[in-house]
């Protein structure tokens, strides 16, 4: 029989009154785990640990985002290919992904998020009440697809189990819901015919939340020894690491994240072999243990290049950009786009803002990666606004240009309207045009501004024109 510290009443049920004083159990087999679990009902969540936080009868959650804080540019990189992922793989427009789906893919890949970590299974947080968590980076020597060495720097991680006590918690929806938080069952992220991380997990998201969860929300505290939490969860198939990580090959998210490009560790000239050493866009914990020898060339390891090196006759202004022109995200329904419009007009034919850094389109496990914003200034006075694209095997780059766009006319005012064309881009995606707006936002922002993050241009048709170097922000 299950032992509980405390006094309660044990309801049939987790449809408990607000305010229930919290139900402390310890349990030392599966049988009084299995006993202890069957009074929680339907209204329940579930949270493995295998550390308790806070005062006994009074546990301290909170979300990874509260322990570790903002770093901006991480931040965006990462939401930029959480929302583009979850589009290319729903089908849906890019602004149809909910801030509370994208946190999923955040929370669950790596990241960090305002939610709280919760999963429908008590095998699954029994699992989690049973193996702790460990990381490290590593250094892999491997090759490009030109076979050219490289060093890959990844974090490696791990759940293993060790003797001690493990921790599950009971939460309650209703409880949650009470205190004007959501819950949020990652399951309804429908992706047919594979496992993603959250639905291998079972996972549901509480929050958002910007301090601890409220204590009424955490029904139940159940302690016990972590060899009971790893054998209910096996009753479950939940033995190996693999059954709540799926691998990329039943994982597209993870598989998708995976083949983000690397970018060169700036290594001052004076210190250190003159080796290659890379860091991938944004770092995936790694729980396989994945090593490729010889790299496929839709990997690309960027050391960092300016395109006008590869289109020295084009009539092409560039323009040094901060990597918010294309992470970042911006609202641009004022259309105006004043300062744009004026280099363009100025420019022998296009303007370029380039970003120092590659950008994976999500679903296109190809050699081409987005550079930055481009706009074109047609033969009757319509603008093109289009990707500013490179290809990029490997560590060469071997060509780059401009895809094709949507096209607009300036009218009153500097608005810009759009004018459907016979040689627009047919890719059908509205949400991958609609964001060169947003771009030409951040742009138009930046320009307007007192920021010097967008520096002078240089011209690949006049290359005694002035430019200046932006340094490796990374």
């Amino acid at each position: 029989m299950s032992r509980h510290a405390g006094n309660h009443r044990t309801p049939a049920s987790l449809q408990l009154l607000y305010g229930t004083e919290m139900i402390q159990l310890e349990i030392q087999t599966v049988d009084e785990l299995r006993e202890a679990l069957e009074r929680f009902g339907e209204d329940a969540l579930f949270r493995g640990q295998t550390r308790h936080h806070g005062p006994d009868g009074s546990p301290r959650m909170n979300t990874s985002f509260n322990r570790n804080g903002c770093i901006p540019p991480l931040m965006l990189r990462w939401s930029h290919y959480a929302r583009f992922i979850l589009s290319a793989l729903l089908g849906r427009h890019e602004r149809e992904v909910s801030i509370e789906f994208t946190q999923a893919i955040l929370q669950h890949y790596g990241w960090r998020s305002f939610y709280l970590d919760a999963s429908s299974s008590p095998n699954v947080a029994a699992w989690f009440a049973a193996h702790a968590f460990s990381s490290s980076r590593r250094f892999e020597l491997c090759e490009d697809c030109f076979e050219e060495p490289v060093f890959s720097m990844k974090r490696g991680a791990q759940y293993d189990f060790e003797e001690g006590e493990g921790f599950l918690y009971v939460l309650s929806k209703e409880a949650i819901e009470r205190h004007g938080l959501q819950c949020i069952d990652l399951s309804s992220i429908e992706l047919p015919n594979c496992r993603p991380r959250f639905h291998a997990q079972q996972a549901w998201l509480v929050g958002a939340l910007q301090d601890d969860l409220p204590g009424q929300c955490i029904v139940a505290s159940i302690k016990g020894p972590r060899h009971a939490f790893r054998d209910f969860a096996s009753t479950a198939g939940l033995n190996e690491t693999t059954d709540v990580f799926p691998t990329a090959n039943e994982d597209p998210v993870l598989e998708l994240l995976m083949t983000l490009p690397w970018k060169k560790i700036s290594v001052p000239e004076d210190r250190g072999p003159k080796m290659n050493f890379f860091y991938q866009a944004i770092e995936i914990p790694d729980y396989d243990d994945t090593f490729t020898k010889h790299n496929p060339p839709y990997v690309a390891f960027y050391k960092t290049a300016r395109a006008i090196e590869y289109l020295p006759k084009s009539d092409i202004d560039f323009f040094d950009a901060p990597d918010e022109v294309i992470f970042g995200s911006a609202d641009p329904a004022r259309m105006q786009f004043a300062k744009v419009a004026e280099l363009v007009r100025q420019a022998p034919r296009h303007v370029v803002f380039e970003i120092d850094n590659l950008v994976r389109q999500p679903g296109q496990l190809t050699t081409e990666y987005v550079k930055g914003v481009s706009v074109t200034r047609c033969d009757d006075g319509r603008f093109c606004v289009a990707d500013f694209v490179i290809d990029h095997p490997g560590q060469r780059i071997t060509g780059c240009g401009m895809n094709m766009g949507w096209h607009y006319r300036v009218g009153d005012n500097e608005v810009w309207c759009r004018v459907p064309s016979d040689d627009d881009c047919p890719c059908d995606n509205a949400s991958r045009h609609e964001h060169h707006l947003s771009a030409l936002e951040i742009v138009e922002t930046y320009l307007a501004g007192t920021s010097s993050e967008i520096v002078g241009q240089y011209s690949s048709a006049s290359p005694s024109a002035s430019h200046s170097n932006q340094a490796d922000a990374d």
